[in-house]
């Protein structure tokens, strides 16, 4: 089937879905039924041009994971650090709410 979205058509794809009976049975208000199991296969959908606020860029097929380690140079900051800072750039102020603590 093709369908169309803002001028850009494109194919549908129904995945093939496999339904397993499972030994399981539960209950919703009331009457009682047997839970199945069921397994779908996605589509890999393939990689494409595309334009966003008129840069292009191509979608990738896995996201790149995000730096763990800082780089060199740079100083981790956690909250307690961060707070540590904060405090020391107020000149050792604290807000009033805070002060009984």
């Amino acid at each position: 089937m093709q369908l169309s979205f803002l001028g850009h058509s494109y194919q549908v794809h129904h995945p093939q879905v496999k339904v397993a009976e499972t030994a399981e049975t539960a209950t919703f208000m009331g009457p009682p039924y047997a839970r199945k199991q069921y397994q779908v296969k996605r589509p890999q959908q393939p990689p494409e041009e595309l334009t966003f606020m008129g840069q292009r860029y191509v979608r990738a097929e896995k996201p790149q994971p995000l730096p763990c380690k800082p780089r060199p140079g740079e100083k981790v900051m956690n909250s307690r650090l961060m707070l540590k800072l904060r405090r020391s750039r107020a000149g050792g102020k604290r807000h009033p709410a805070f002060r009984g603590r």
